[in-house]
Formats: structure tokens, C-alpha cells, sequence
């Protein structure tokens, strides 16, 4: 699962940067805030299910 996570974490981060110059501030915020949420939920199921 950790492994999926670190992968997930940086395909979103590189698309964030890569689409940073047509995003608005708010967008920027908003997709930074998803990443986030994609990184806690991730920290959830590794809680529930075990780490790898």
C-alpha cells in the first residue's frame, strides 16, 4: 500500500507542477489541498489494513 501511495502522491505532484502555470490561485490551492487527501487516506488504509 505504501508503495501505491509514494507512486499516487508523485504522479499528482508532478501534474500539479506541470499544470501550475494555468492553474488560479484558488485552483493551486484546491489540488494541493486533494494531494493532501490522497495522503491521508492512504496513511488510513495503511492504519487499517497494514503496512507492506
Amino acid at each position: 500500500m505504501t508503495l501505491l501511495l509514494n507512486e499516487l502522491t508523485a504522479i499528482t505532484g508532478d501534474r500539479i507542477n506541470r499544470a501550475r502555470a494555468h492553474l488560479s490561485d484558488a485552483d493551486m490551492t484546491r489540488a494541493v489541498e486533494l494531494q493532501g487527501k490522497i495522503g491521508s487516506l492512504g496513511a488510513e488504509l495503511d492504519d487499517l489494513l497494514g503496512s507492506e
